[in-house]
């Protein structure tokens, strides 16, 4: 006597399949969702921890191409300081020079990276740039 033969009476109908689709269905979008916003917060969380603002800089302008900044996407942001470039070149890469020897790891997913250039009237441009997962900035400018 097999497995069918003890279940008398069950049959499963089109709206069984149905909900049970649906539910399928359901948790995988949630499984991709949650997913997505694992990476967007990793990226967040990186740029926080690698790109802070240059202590005493004016922010000038920041542009990203997805939902927020330093997430899933491409961020650029301009900052500007009275202080010589090389100064601010300094600090930065003596910072991350400091959390690199404490063992912290640059990025995960994204690749966050700083630049200066000597500002026209005096000071500094302090240029903070992250790409992270463009791919997944679906219509924005990293896709």
């Amino acid at each position: 006597m097999g497995f069918a033969e003890n279940m008398p009476g069950r049959q499963v109908g089109w709206q069984g399949c149905l909900i049970s689709s649906v539910v399928i269905l359901l948790g995988i979008v949630v499984l991709i969702v949650g997913i997505y916003i694992a990476i967007d917060a990793s990226c967040v969380a990186s740029a926080e921890d690698w790109l802070p603002d240059y202590p005493g800089s004016t922010f000038v302008e920041q542009d990203y191409s997805w939902l927020r900044a330093f997430g899933i996407g491409e961020t650029q942001r301009i900052l500007y300081s009275s202080d010589e470039v090389e100064q601010v070149r300094r600090w930065y890469f003596e910072r991350d020079l400091a959390k690199g020897n404490a063992g912290a790891s640059r990025g995960g997913v994204a690749a966050l990276g700083w630049a200066m250039t000597a500002h026209p009237d005096d000071g500094t441009t302090i240029i903070l740039s992250s790409v992270c997962a463009r791919e997944l900035a679906v219509g924005g400018r990293g896709a």
